[in-house]
């Protein structure tokens, strides 16, 4: 695959599509194109979290346990989103079920790849993953 058909394959989603050249360039080589299967279960509650996702044409929910085993749903995220970040670099644990609601594809990096940017620049995580600007 050509590098313009890879940057535009994780340009499907919303968040990397907004990315500045420079910011993309950054974090192109450490993306990975994923696919996952409807129903698939990504992060259960309290799950070591390797990989921040970015979907591209598929659904997600965040969805809470309850004792007796019934689901609440906390956030559907989609194209326009990414889940596994905040997870990832605070608490390192899945904050809850992250369940694959329609089957299709999505980029996924490591926070590892943020972290030793930031160190690089001395800017914050999410700004040196372009993820995050200050004014």
């Amino acid at each position: 695959m050509s590098r313009s058909s890879q940057r535009s394959c994780h340009c499907a989603n919303r968040l990397l599509s907004a990315l500045l050249p420079d910011d993309f360039a950054c974090l192109e080589p450490h993306l990975q194109l994923v696919d996952l299967p409807r129903c698939r279960v990504v992060y259960e509650a309290g799950d070591r979290m390797p990989f921040i996702y970015f979907p591209h044409d598929m659904i997600v929910s965040l969805v809470t346990v309850l004792a007796d085993g019934k689901t609440i749903e906390m956030a559907k995220l989609g194209g326009e989103a990414m889940f596994g970040l905040a997870g990832a670099l605070i608490t390192r644990r899945s904050l809850g079920r992250y369940v694959v609601q329609s089957t299709g594809t999505a980029s996924r990096l490591t926070p590892t790849s943020c972290i030793k940017r930031s160190r690089l620049d001395r800017r914050s995580v999410t700004t040196s993953c372009g993820l995050g600007r200050s004014c």
